[in-house]
């Protein structure tokens, strides 16, 4: 009779364990879920901006024609 309750209450500690076990996993799959949820934002329209590059062509400040010879050695 002994050896029956012995094997029952280790079943018990099992479930228990198990159950503890799920709790935190679910848990932490909450809180993960939670926090990594993807925003959806409107892409933003960038008409005017191309217009503006397109309307200024090869136009760059003297800064940045310094800047890009001294950095790429490009000609500007």
């Amino acid at each position: 009779m002994k050896t029956t309750d012995a094997i029952a209450y280790q079943d018990r500690m099992d479930r228990e364990l198990q159950r503890k076990k799920e709790e935190i996993r679910s848990r932490e799959y909450a809180q993960l879920d939670k926090t990594t949820t993807t925003r959806h934002n409107r892409i933003p329209d960038m008409r005017d901006a191309y217009s503006k590059v397109r309307l200024h062509g090869d136009e760059y400040p003297e800064e940045y024609k310094d800047y890009i010879r001294r950095t790429s050695g490009r000609i500007l």
